[in-house]
């Protein structure tokens, strides 16, 4: 087993889970507290997240870890995303990742190429949704109004507008983790004997980091669809995992904490903390 790329793959792919159920507990958190002009924004980061997060996939696969490099820029760019889920961006990669997807799952990749321009449809509408609260001053200051009637005479009621909208984001929250983690099951009990076990064994670690999250972070409870969708994932690791065949699995781990990218993130947090530092000094010295 190569530990170097099957602990970043294992890395990344998780950590874009984990991130996704943690932007979409927060939006929930935060539209059942009427707080929904950012739960509108927390909802959007689920849907990006969650997304990329399906990407990451494609890395399991020989030739697709050629692309790594490609893949992290497409995933890292809301707009990226959204153009290659559509098939205006990479075109020949977009059609060996659905062409992955079809070997894996058995499922016909015209199934896949369908899903992922609704996918990108679903991301682009999101957004733009967010960016009606997020950009319009209006709307933000002025989300409690009832019905408004411009001089035309059209009348709009613009708080149960904010409050459906949000209600939709955390909809689709769901529709999309639900076929993420079906994918993400389906590639990790497909994998070699050799590697398998290791990668289902992280991601009990990972749901369990989710939930000490969650936890520290107050934004409880877990959203009652994920958590049913992650008790499924545990129960179905759980009937498959074999202890024996992860002898190695604290080498593993000291892989996983060591891999470049996650200690650039770290390294990257670090720095712009000192620059929010230097900005407070320097402003609060003028007064």
């Amino acid at each position: 087993m190569n530990f170097w790329k099957e602990a970043e793959w294992s890395e990344m792919l998780f950590s874009y889970l984990t991130a996704g159920w943690y932007d979409w507990t927060v939006s929930e958190h935060l539209y059942k507290n009427n707080t929904h002009c950012w739960s509108v924004t927390a909802g959007y980061y689920s849907h990006y997240i969650l997304t990329g997060a399906l990407l990451q996939l494609y890395l399991a696969d020989e030739e697709g870890y050629r692309d790594t490099g490609t893949v992290r820029d497409i995933s890292e760019s809301h707009a990226k995303l959204c153009n290659f889920l559509r098939g205006r961006l990479e075109p020949d990669l977009r059609k060996k990742f659905v062409e992955f997807l079809e070997k894996v799952t058995g499922q016909q990749s015209t199934f896949y190429d369908k899903k992922l321009l609704q996918f990108g449809d679903a991301l682009y509408n999101a957004k733009k949704a967010r960016e009606s609260h997020t950009y319009h001053v209006l709307v933000v200051s002025h989300q409690t109004l009832a019905k408004v009637t411009s001089n035309r005479g059209q009348t709009i009621n613009v708080s149960k507008t904010v409050v459906d909208i949000n209600g939709y984001i955390l909809e689709l929250s769901a529709i999309i983790n639900k076929f993420v983690l079906d994918l993400v099951l389906k590639v990790l009990m497909n994998l070699d004997e050799s590697v398998k076990h290791y990668h289902l064994k992280h991601f009990i670690e990972e749901i369990e980091d989710y939930h000490l999250l969650v936890e520290k972070e107050n934004v409880g409870p877990v959203p009652t669809k994920l958590l049913k969708s992650l008790e499924q994932v545990r129960f179905e690791i759980e009937m498959e995992l074999d202890e024996r065949k992860v002898l190695d699995y604290r080498r593993f781990k000291e892989t996983i904490s060591s891999f470049g990218d996650k200690w650039r993130s770290y390294n990257n947090l670090k720095r712009n903390l000192r620059n929010l530092e230097d900005t407070l000094s320097i402003l609060s010295s003028d007064h």
